[in-house]
């Protein structure tokens, strides 16, 4: 595995953590209120 690739996997990964803390109470907030 070279550095580049090593760089883009973590850096991946570090995005999709991101997203997933700002997408789920985003996601959980739209379902409440379109169930409501």
């Amino acid at each position: 595995m070279t550095v580049k690739r090593a760089r883009n996997i973590a850096f991946s990964g570090i995005v999709l953590t991101a997203a997933s803390i700002w997408l789920f109470p985003l996601y959980s907030a739209l379902s409440t209120s379109l169930r409501s």
